[in-house]
Formats: C-alpha cells, sequence, structure tokens
C-alpha cells in the first residue's frame, strides 16, 4: 500500500511540474487598436494564462476634445466596464484584441448671462 502512495505522490508531482513548465512557456498576446483622437495602452503586451493586465485609455484633450465612445475586447463591448479612463482583463485564455472608438465630446453649454442695470 505504501509503494502504491508513494507511486502516487510522484505521478502527482511530475503532473504538477509539467503543468508550471507549460504556464511558463505559454503566452497570451494583447493588441491594441484605437481609431483617432485618442490612444490605448498597456503595462504588458504579452500575459500567462490567467493573468490580469490593465488598459489605459487617454482621450486626445487638445484644441478639438475627444472622449471614448466605445472599447471592445475580441468584439465583445466593454465599455461599461470601464472605471477612471482604464478596463482591466482578468483571467486571460488566449490572445486578446481590444478596439477603442473616440468621438468628439460635445462642447459645453454657453453659461446663461444676465444683464444687471
Amino acid at each position: 500500500m505504501k509503494r502504491i502512495w508513494l507511486s502516487l505522490c510522484a505521478l502527482l508531482l511530475v503532473s504538477a511540474g509539467g503543468l508550471f513548465a507549460w504556464w511558463l512557456s505559454t503566452e497570451f498576446e494583447i493588441t491594441l487598436q484605437s481609431s483617432s483622437g485618442g490612444t490605448l495602452y498597456c503595462e504588458k503586451i504579452t500575459v500567462h494564462p490567467f493573468q490580469k493586465v490593465k488598459i489605459y485609455i487617454s482621450p486626445e484633450k487638445r484644441s478639438t476634445k475627444y472622449t471614448l465612445e466605445s472599447i471592445t475586447v475580441n468584439g465583445e463591448d466593454c465599455t461599461a466596464a470601464v472605471r477612471l479612463e482604464s478596463l482591466t482583463l482578468e483571467h486571460i485564455w488566449g490572445d486578446q484584441v481590444v478596439e477603442a472608438t473616440f468621438c468628439v465630446s460635445e462642447a459645453p453649454a454657453a453659461p446663461a448671462s444676465a444683464v444687471f442695470v
């Protein structure tokens, strides 16, 4: 019985070591694409399985101000998940294509003016 137990432990250890080696050798790519009016950048462009990465969203704010219109990950709309101009991708399993579309933000309404006499 002891011999069977030791054999099972050895098999488990070898399997775990192989799984860890596979995890280290497997990497997925993060591809960032954006329309004019802003840029995307991230902490790293390759990740291991089940890691997470933060995508930073930077609309242009020069003479014409832009805002994020939409952002998709592998074609799935993730605009609602954007927090503080960033999007966190978690539990990554496979290559990720992140696409952002920016639009010109509407000009703020002119302040009401009053004339006092």
